[in-house]
């Protein structure tokens, strides 16, 4: 049984994790007060880890878009995060990044994503740490926390403690002066604090620290934990035709799925389809890129031993009937002349493969005639391999590929004005710690940012009510 080395101090404050949205906690309890002693226990050796690898290394930190706007973006739980995005929005996490010494560029051609001036994720790990250390916050790293407890303190000082820790977190709401948290590193180390705030995130990109641990921890002492599932990740395609032609990108492509008929994991019936537009990249095992990312978002929780379809729109600026026209235009042109204006080269060349494979009994012969014999029940044929395009889901790629993590503690069991758990006074929940995820596009950080923003300020500020 490992001996565990206990600390005399009693912080304040504790930030399980050091990632946005603990970096951001801690900043926003040190603007209430500079009495209050503060601290982040992080499992790596510096912070920031995953906010490293964000944007492609470039750190695409917020959307520029107006803050009442992002709530279309939001997947899941859009109405609990309103507080949190109202109290620090986009322009204030933007203020930040000017206040640190750096700048930041908008890219409105990419969907008003915005960067770190310098295109470089580290200088604004660098100083958000620089920033730390002169509010005087304590970092602890190799700190992996493997169980929280609270306990009972002294009679005659706040400041004693008493050796015997309950089993798991008593659910007490009141005496909370004569209570504390302790909390167990896998170093052998006991930290304890007044107030945790756990920014610990969820289950993807493990080699950052984020493997769900703590999802575990809270899952036993009686939270409601929904599943973690795989968010912002590839669709996996069962059609080898479509899968052939891995690496082939294109624009402004559009997805339609219908959930009107689809099982849902852990969520309700959908009873609609939704639509998404943008860049898509054909992959060996199915679909990437940004539209493909976001559907994954949206399907992610569905029963996928079903048939589930999903449409295809590879030219989702044209209108069919504008396509349509653009080939009666061209009589003396074979059909591949004229996809090739609109679609890479390579996919029209399969494209006329699979029509003239498929449909051999036509009397219109898709790799030879001239356009002008075209019909338009051959055109329909043709809008089945770029307009129409019906392709079977087959699920979508592991936590291990996934960007952010869709599930974690339910919002049922935290209060949306203060991140605070509604179960255990004094414990607060940031980021991918909570059961809400968006949309690619900076979204997710900006919720990062303002949700440990939010718990900051409320922690600090009910610490300070109960002196």
């Amino acid at each position: 049984m490992q001996e565990f080395k206990k600390e005399k101090k009693i912080y304040d404050i504790l930030i399980v994790g050091g990632g946005p949205s603990g970096i951001m906690a801690a900043l926003s309890a040190r603007k209430v007060s500079k009495d209050l002693s503060i601290g982040i226990l992080d499992s790596n050796t510096s912070l920031g880890k995953k906010l490293k690898l964000t944007g492609g290394g470039r750190c695409n930190f917020t959307n520029n878009e107006y803050i009442g706007d992002f709530f279309d973006k939001i997947v899941t739980n859009d109405k609990f995060l309103y507080s949190a995005l109202y109290s620090f929005t986009n322009e204030d996490l933007k203020d930040l990044v000017i206040s640190l010494g750096l700048d930041y560029i908008v890219e409105e051609d990419n969907y008003n994503k915005v960067y770190i001036g310098s295109g470089r994720s580290e200088d604004f790990i660098v100083a958000l740490t620089d920033k730390l250390i002169d509010s005087d916050v304590a970092i602890y790293y190799n700190k992996k926390i493997l169980d929280i407890q609270r306990i009972k303190l002294g009679y005659k000082t706040q400041n004693t403690l008493v050796d015997n820790p309950t089993d798991k977190l008593e659910h007490i709401k009141s005496d909370f002066q004569n209570t504390c948290y302790s909390l167990q590193a896998s170093n052998g180390q006991v930290f304890y604090s007044r107030s945790v705030i756990l920014a610990s995130g969820g289950k993807s990109f493990k080699n950052t620290g984020s493997d769900g641990s703590v999802l575990d921890i809270l899952s036993d002492k009686g939270y409601d934990i929904i599943d973690p599932r795989p968010g912002l990740v590839p669709i996996n395609l069962r059609e080898s035709w479509f899968t052939s032609m891995a690496g082939i990108s294109f624009k402004n492509a559009a997805l339609e799925f219908d959930f009107g008929f689809c099982k849902v994991k852990n969520k309700s019936k959908h009873s609609r389809s939704r639509s998404i537009c943008g860049d898509i990249i054909i992959t060996h095992k199915g679909i990437g890129g940004p539209a493909s990312l976001k559907m994954s978002s949206l399907i992610n929780r569905l029963d996928f031993k079903d048939e589930n379809i999903m449409k295809l729109d590879l030219m989702g600026d044209i209108p069919s009937q504008d396509l349509y026209q653009k080939i009666l235009s061209s009589p003396k042109q074979v059909l591949a002349t004229v996809l090739r204006r609109y679609l890479p080269k390579r996919y029209v060349a399969k494209v006329i493969d699979e029509l003239d494979e498929k449909y051999p009994d036509l009397k219109f012969n898709f790799k030879k005639d001239k356009l002008a014999n075209m019909s338009k029940k051959d055109f329909e044929y043709v809008l089945l391999y770029t307009k129409n395009i019906h392709l079977r889901v087959d699920g979508i790629m592991g936590i291990e590929a996934a960007t952010i993590t869709s599930g974690g503690v339910s919002v049922k069991n935290v209060n949306p004005s203060t991140m605070e758990s509604k179960i255990d006074k004094g414990i607060y929940f940031v980021g991918e710690m909570l059961d809400v995820d968006a949309f690619t596009g900076g979204y997710n950080l900006q919720i990062a940012f303002s949700t440990g923003y939010l718990a900051g300020i409320s922690a600090a500020e009910n610490l300070q009510s109960d002196k």
